[in-house]
């Protein structure tokens, strides 16, 4: 209760996380899959979205060390489902300008976990980092569990392959 009522904002982002990557990672094959690409596309695609990752926590992280993170959490959640809706707008596009997009999509999705994380240690004294990361990871857990049934239930309710990004989107 203490860690919900100090750091709900933490909590959330890290719940939130967990909701889109592990759908992410269970379903954007589906979707790769859905929109006929092949094996190697499929490959290009996944690395793409890992590598956007990895590049944008960078800057991201910087960003969030100079500015409060409260406000760079809901940024970067936004950010990426406005990437999520120019997929979905882009739909069979060329497929350099689908990498582009899912590389920025990754980019602000895998920084939502490290910059919720940083928000709630904010917050708390240097003694209470084990309580406040086994509440953060459980909050991730269950995201992570709920994720891909509800991916899954959105692609399967409006049976195409781009309600993937319709689901992150709205998550976002």
């Amino acid at each position: 209760k203490k860690i919900i009522k100090k750091a709900p904002m933490g909590l959330v982002g890290c719940f939130t996380s967990g909701l889109l990557t592990s759908s992410f990672y269970t379903m954007a094959p589906v979707f790769c899959h859905g929109i006929d690409l092949d094996v190697s596309r499929i490959s290009v695609f996944m690395t793409a979205t890992v590598l956007g990752g990895l590049l944008i926590q960078w800057p991201i992280g910087l960003l969030s060390d100079r500015v409060d993170r409260s406000l760079v959490i809901p940024c970067v959640m936004a950010l990426m489902a406005i990437i999520s809706g120019v997929i979905i707008l882009s739909g069979h596009g060329r497929f350099s300008i689908l990498i582009a997009a899912t590389g920025l999509f990754g980019g602000f999705m895998f920084c939502i976990y490290p910059v919720s994380v940083a928000r709630a240690y904010d917050l708390f004294e240097p003694k209470d980092v084990v309580n406040v990361s086994a509440a953060l990871l459980l909050f991730y857990g269950i995201g992570a569990a709920l994720g891909p049934v509800g991916a899954s239930s959105a692609m399967t309710l409006i049976a195409k392959p781009y309600a993937f990004y319709v689901y992150c989107s709205v998550v976002g």
